[in-house]
């Protein structure tokens, strides 16, 4: 085994000093703050590259940064220029937006934190002015923090780790007076803390790593001794805890736990103000420490982060600035030869039961060898019903492989056949449309065959597998041969390279969308007929690749390097576990090189460009379903070879000897073998025995980056791992690796997730849709529709009409006279009636109030509240008028009703009569009694 190396990677678009690295759920890392713009990137493990993302609300550095079960990362804390930055804010990775969240009751500045199992963020403490004991909790459903209990121990610069019980660890940290801490407290996650054990010296600025034993590892930080206090390994549950021998001199460095159980530690500053350029590594298990090499300059608050294919990068800090570096994987490699046909220009297919298909090219135009898989050995099956070279095959769904095109006694052809490997022989279907040289096969998401070059018109045809028929379906926009042509997560299909009609490197890559049938551009930013790989990204597709060098294209004969540079050919070669991606096939323009390169460090570890014993031109490299490597070629100097090389990763390995034939994203797996683990003692009797071999699990698609699967459980001979979210799905290997050493591969198919199961993004789910983190059988992104049961009372995973009287989207604002805000149970907003919500004059009409006083009427429907149909037929006001007006006046321009006048005069003379009879009783003089 060559142990792992590091490299200088992509430049930052900015230079930063105490960022944030995040891993999102597309396996991206998100890099942000640390500048004084506020401008975030994306770093892509697949490309190399890095890429201006959304810019901050706040600008910050030395802050945190936590994911969200949702996929959104918050950000916390953090300072520019000194001044605190009290307002958090969310990153939202598919609107690429941030936005503020509810301010903590107190200061998240210099506080540790961590997520806690239910999705919410436990803050305690922080402040390094005056350090503060508050225990907050940010929720993602209401945005909000709260209070929710106290430290017993003001503190600020402390660790927060989250324990196997789901309480949180609280360690060290510099108090109220300034000092170091040695007191550690054992918070819940409603926010009650108690004491926890003591570190053996009181630090701050230091790290606290949970291992897979449920130790926790402190390292480095500032001691009231003024010396590097040395690396404890505690037990929270039993209060036992152990020094090692080891004191790395660092403050402001960051420590990742690798897949193998040790610990890395990189960047940081020593206590006398030095900065080192080293990498350290440090195994818990044996109490030792090492040197891991260099990272490329000195970096003083920097940030690492463990990418998803086990690749560590770090970048940026002091003096670093703008600079990355690139951690790789270790490589291995040993060759053994064979003897079979001499073949070149032919394919080599692998079979699902593991048998690797050998057919056409050189001498054996229409010859077919089989390699099987268990004796390692190469027979001869029936020949092709075509002969051929320079042809294509391609692993159909139903098992049986595919064979198009290619050339003859100089004639190229449009024969195709289908290889069925049940019963060993060829049966030929419809020709292509198009006799096709050198072009490419992709097998598409709905199983039908995409069929791509190798024609003079770049004509691009489809094959079905239930009619056996070829349809032209469209063409390129630069005709080619000798290309690649990648399915990626989104389903379309991305090709580059070749050559086009006259020679010449067809420069311009292009993507292809099968459900369009239309091909777009994709810019090149690579000069001299190459391709730069971080250029290869259109409507939001994302370059599937096995390893992290730029593809280079060129004139000599084919698809080649045209300089000794790290080489990517995905389609023309294999993804091998390790070294990335194995070029195999294509004659070199110097034959001293050898038909076979590997990117990155290599087998021998001799250079970053070598060959394999022979020189193979135009050969095939095929993965085994154990996950070695099959050769088979041609020499690119001189006669033709019959030689077949098979590539094992290691001699001695763990292997898994009972696994599942289909595993499914999102579920728990229980595989069975041996040399899982290897239990030792850490060095002290008190912590008793720990796994110094902790296992990781890698899955390697057929086409694809590595997959790294968590462990949960493991024994020596058994180990429980959970397949995470991923957009690949199909057949692929299997491996376990203890201390970097993998296992024989074991070949499964990896399945998506079924309708109704929960989702992060589309390309987990067999229907491509992820809609309210559910699997869904459309995208159902209508506003009053949902793909979850209790809101549709229906399945989950079918797109229905929500209930009515719920709005789950938030589709439905509330607006006077329009909607109620809800839904009305048919898949639209529900509206108000005609007599709500208006006031008490007013009716709603057209979705606005209006007054209806002196409207036609018929009925006092026709009217507002308050008002009745009166006897002219018009709205009135229920009671009358104040003050009345004359009866009788025209004022108003209403003539008087018939018969008004007389009426009136009638009652003022009753009046005056009235009044004169009293007083005239009143005035009269008075008789006396006779």
């Amino acid at each position: 085994m060559i142990d792992p190396e590091w490299a200088g990677a992509d430049t930052l678009v900015l230079p930063r000093r105490a960022p944030t690295l995040t891993p999102l759920p597309s396996g991206q890392i998100l890099v942000a703050g640390g500048d004084a713009t506020g401008t975030c990137e994306r770093f892509d493990p697949v490309t190399g590259t890095f890429s201006e993302d959304a810019k901050l609300l706040f600008p910050r550095e030395a802050h945190v940064a936590h994911v969200l079960p949702s996929g959104k990362v918050l950000l916390l804390g953090g300072h520019m220029d000194g001044v605190p930055v009290l307002q958090p804010e969310v990153y939202d990775p598919v609107l690429r937006t941030l936005y503020a969240t509810s301010l903590p009751a107190r200061s998240t500045y210099a506080s540790a934190s961590a997520s806690l199992a239910d999705g919410r963020v436990l803050v305690a403490g922080g402040s390094v002015q005056v350090a503060h004991a508050a225990v907050q909790v940010y929720d993602p459903k209401t945005r909000a923090f709260a209070m929710v209990g106290s430290l017993a121990t003001a503190r600020a610069q402390a660790t927060a780790s989250l324990l196997g019980t789901g309480h949180v660890l609280v360690a060290g940290g510099r108090g109220a007076d300034g000092n170091p801490l040695a007191s550690t407290e054992v918070c819940s996650p409603e926010g009650a803390c108690v004491a926890g054990p003591e570190i053996r010296v009181a630090r701050y600025g230091h790290t606290a790593s949970v291992l897979p034993s449920g130790r926790v590892a402190v390292v480095g930080g500032v001691s009231p001794t003024g010396f590097p206090p040395p690396v404890e390994v505690f037990d929270p549950a039993t209060s036992l805890s152990k020094e090692l021998s080891v004191a790395p001199d660092r403050i402001g460095h960051q420590t990742l736990l690798l897949p193998d159980g040790r610990l890395l530690i990189t960047g940081g500053r020593a206590l006398d103000g030095s900065v080192p350029e080293q990498a350290d590594i440090i195994d818990p298990a044996s109490g030792t420490a090492a040197s891991d090499g260099s990272i490329g300059a000195g970096r003083d608050q920097s940030a690492a982060a463990l990418l998803f294919d086990g690749r560590v990068l770090v970048l940026g800090g002091d003096p670093a600035g703008q600079t990355a570096y690139l951690r790789s994987l270790p490589t291995y490699g040993e060759v053994v030869d064979a003897s079979a046909t001499v073949r070149a220009g032919h394919t080599a297919t692998l079979l699902p039961n593991g048998d690797v298909l050998l057919a056409g090219g050189g001498e054996g135009a229409a010859s077919v060898d089989l390699w099987d898989r268990k004796t390692g050995s190469l027979t001869t099956t029936a020949p092709m019903t075509s002969p051929r070279t320079h042809h294509a095959a391609v692993l159909l769904r139903s098992g049986r492989t595919l064979v198009t095109g290619g050339t003859f006694g100089g004639v190229p052809t449009r024969a195709a056949e289908v290889y069925e490997w049940r019963q060993g022989t060829f049966e030929p279907v419809q020709e292509m449309q198009i006799a096709r040289v050198d072009h490419a096969l992709t097998l598409l998401g709905s199983g039908r065959v995409l069929v791509t070059g190798g024609s003079g018109d770049g004509t691009i045809e489809e094959f079905d597998p239930v009619g056996a028929r070829f349809e032209a379906v469209g063409r390129l926009l630069t005709p080619r041969h000798s290309h690649v042509a990648l399915l990626l997560p989104t389903g379309r299909v991305l090709v580059a390279g070749g050559l086009g009609t006259d020679g010449t490197p067809a420069d311009e890559p292009e993507v292809w969308d099968p459900a369009s049938r239309t091909s777009e551009p994709v810019p090149s930013t690579a000069g001299g007929g190459g391709v730069a790989a971080g250029s290869m990204s259109a409507g939001g597709d994302a370059v599937i690749a096995t390893d992290r060098s730029a593809f280079h294209f060129s004139a000599l004969d084919g698809l080649v390097a045209p300089r000794p540079v790290r080489v990517r050919v995905p389609f023309a070669a294999i993804p091998s576990f390790f070294e990335g991606v194995l070029l195999c096939g294509h004659r070199l323009s110097d034959a001293s090189l050898g038909g076979c390169v590997v990117s990155g460090t290599l087998a021998d570890g001799t250079s970053s460009i070598t060959t394999y014993p022979g020189t193979l031109g135009h050969a095939t490299a095929t993965r085994l379903t154990d996950g070695d490597l099959l050769i088979r070629g041609a020499s690119a100097g001189g006669p033709h070879t019959s030689r077949v090389q098979r590539v094992p990763p290691a001699a001695v390995r763990p292997a898994i000897e009972k696994g599942p034939l289909e595993i499914r994203v999102g579920a728990d797996v229980l595989i069975h073998g041996r040399r899982f683990a290897s239990p030792t003692a850490v060095g002290s009797e008190n912590l008793g025995p720990a796994p110094s071999l902790v296992p990781g699990v890698v899955f390697v698609p057929a086409y694809g980056p590595p997959l790294l699967l968590p462990v949960l459980s493991w024994a020596d001979d058994a180990l429980t791992f959970r397949v995470p979210p991923t957009t690949y799905h199909g057949r692929g290997w299997l491996h376990v690796m203890v201390a970097g050493v993998p296992s024989v591969g074991w070949f499964l198919q990896m399945e998506p997730r079924p309708l109704g199961e929960a989702c992060v993004m589309d390309g987990e789910c067999a229907s491509g849709f992820c809609a309210a983190g559910t699997c869904c059988d459309t995208r159902c992104d209508q506003g009053c529709t949902s793909c979850v049961a209790r809101w549709t009372g229906g399945q989950d995973g079918l797109c229905a009409p929500v209930l009515a009287g719920q709005d789950p989207n938030d589709a439905c604002q509330q607006r006077v006279c329009d909607t109620t805000g809800t839904c009305d149970g048919k898949g639209e907003c529900e509206l108000f009636g005609e007599r709500l919500p208006c006031d008490e004059d007013k009716l709603c009409r057209e979705r606005s109030c209006v007054s209806t006083l002196g409207e036609l009427c018929t009925s006092k429907h026709d009217c507002a509240g308050g008002q009745v149909c009166g006897t002219r037929s018009v709205c009135e006001d229920l009671a009358p008028r104040e003050p009345e007006p004359d009866p009788g006046s025209c004022a108003l321009g209403h003539a008087p009703r018939r018969g008004t006048g007389l009426l009136w005069a009638g009652v003022w003379l009753a009046l005056a009569l009235g009044r004169s009879l009293t007083a005239w009783r009143r005035d009269r003089p008075v008789r006396p009694r006779g």
